[in-house]
């Protein structure tokens, strides 16, 4: 049943970022129970997953609520999808396909998030049961000084080293991305 709900989703254009969020909430609820999800519904999901999550890029330009609720089931739907991956006896195959496309839509996910972002914004933080994102946008000039530590969850903490010691060539006003995702063995 779930599988030919996530099929039915497949077919839903998103233009809008209200439909990114109607879809993302029931993409979250209808993966939520990973037991229920097949290999094929796990692929399947994955796929409308990435490409909501690809269709954030272009409908939103800015910083705002909405579209972090957007982020935030999408995730959590991914991570529903995760550990069903993890939990359920898929096929080799089926394993592949989901983390090929876990990864395009995890990037997506991380590129929407980054637009609008300005640099002294705090950062974007989704926390899920099986997975952590971390999201950041900083000046050159504070890579030094920058920590990445996810408070309430049970995941490493690092400081970045200086820009100069990196040998990166970065002006001194120009900005960078920070991204991490951290999966959580369960």
């Amino acid at each position: 049943m779930r599988e030919v709900m996530l099929t039915a989703l497949s077919t839903v254009n998103v233009t809008s970022l209200h439909t990114a969020l109607e879809m993302s909430e029931v993409l979250k609820d209808i993966t939520v129970k990973s037991e229920e999800l097949s290999s094929s519904a796990q692929v399947e999901a994955m796929s409308v997953l990435r490409d909501v999550s690809q269709s954030l890029l272009t409908i939103s330009d800015e910083q705002d609520h909405a579209k972090e609720t957007t982020a935030t089931y999408l995730f959590s739907a991914m991570s529903n999808v995760l550990e069903a991956t993890a939990k359920n006896d898929s096929d080799p195959i089926s394993k592949r396909a989901i983390s090929q496309t876990l990864l395009s839509a995890v990037e997506n996910l991380q590129s929407a998030l980054l637009i609008g972002k300005f640099p002294d914004n705090e950062p974007t933080v989704l926390v899920a049961p099986s997975a952590t994102m971390y999201i950041n946008r900083l000046q050159s000039d504070q890579v030094g000084s920058a920590s990445v530590n996810v408070h309430n969850v049970n995941t490493a903490a690092f400081k970045l080293p200086s820009i100069t010691s990196m040998n990166v060539p970065l002006d001194r006003d120009e900005a960078l991305d920070l991204r991490a995702s951290i999966k959580s063995f369960i």
